[in-house]
């Protein structure tokens, strides 16, 4: 995988919503199903897939703006866990 994508995996529907809620908390916008472009602050945009049934989500780093991928993926991995809890 490369270094802009990074896949969460074993996240439950539920535990999906809060991400979302979460991250829509922090003025993040997200796409209104379970595929498409999310912009965050700082001019970010990605792609994001969740796979209810494989349970992941998948999120693909188009612009990082100015943040680095890992700072992004790091925000990312912290809601996860938050929810997931």
């Amino acid at each position: 995988m490369s270094a802009n994508t990074k896949t969460f995996s074993k996240l439950k529907r539920d535990s999906y919503d809060r991400v979302r809620q979460q991250l829509n908390a922090k003025r993040w916008s997200l796409p209104s199903g379970d595929s498409g472009y999310i912009r965050g602050h700082d001019g970010m945009i990605a792609d994001w897939t969740y796979n209810e049934k494989e349970t992941s989500l998948t999120v693909r780093i188009r612009e990082a703006g100015r943040d680095t991928y890992d700072s992004l993926f790091g925000q990312i991995e912290g809601v996860v866990k938050n929810a997931s809890a």
